[in-house]
């Protein structure tokens, strides 16, 4: 038995270097210090930034953070699509089946997310950009053209152009779009939730 923060505390489990508390019902982890043992707390990873943001800044990253969170579910289901296709393709789907997938593909998303997605902002829509080549490690057009043609992916692009978008523009976790690396790791961990995704067949 041993004293620990002015309540009894006993150790039930460990090894030399390590054991498990249990006070007032709770279970505490505790490490050695020299000839005794301390209590060991696991506290949550924080973001620190290499200065302090501006009221302006600080903004800014929180829309970010929004932005992300409503568009992150549209790259993880563009992703597990391609991971399908990608597994009809190796086991040998022919050109006219890979037509039909496709075609039933953007008949689904049509009928169930298109009034979602076209209510997403620039802004959004941008960043859905990044996220979709972060989940495949295909730039949007280079997706495009291997599924839907050189000259559809060209015609996209074109249209992309007039509204301020790079189909082509990858995405680059350590510079550019450090900060989008940083809110997604958040997401993929756990300390942050997706905003839910509006499936259209729900108000049907």
């Amino acid at each position: 038995m041993m004293c620990l923060a002015g309540g009894v505390t006993k150790a039930v489990a460990g090894t030399a270097t390590e054991a498990v508390a249990e006070t007032a019902g709770d279970t505490l982890a505790l490490s050695s210090a020299g000839n005794g043992l301390l209590p060991t707390y696991s506290l949550n990873p924080v973001d620190i930034h290499a200065r302090r943001l501006s009221e302006d800044e600080r903004r800014a990253y929180y829309r970010l953070v929004y932005n992300i969170r409503r568009t992150y579910p549209y790259a993880i289901m563009a992703q597990r699509r391609m991971e399908t296709y990608n597994a009809l393709r190796a086991e040998g789907m022919r050109k006219k089946e890979d037509r039909k997938f496709f075609k039933n593909e953007e008949k689904q998303i049509r009928e169930d997310f298109l009034k979602d997605l076209k209510g997403l902002t620039k802004s959004q829509g941008a960043i859905l950009l990044k996220l979709l080549a972060r989940q495949t490690d295909t730039a949007a057009y280079f997706l495009l053209k291997d599924f839907r043609g050189s000259a559809r992916a060209g015609a996209y692009q074109t249209l992309a152009r007039l509204w301020g978008f790079d189909l082509k523009q990858g995405y680059d976790p350590q510079g550019a779009d450090r900060d989008i690396e940083t809110i997604v790791r958040m997401i993929e961990s756990g300390r942050l939730a997706p905003l839910p995704v509006y499936n259209n067949t729900k108000s049907k």
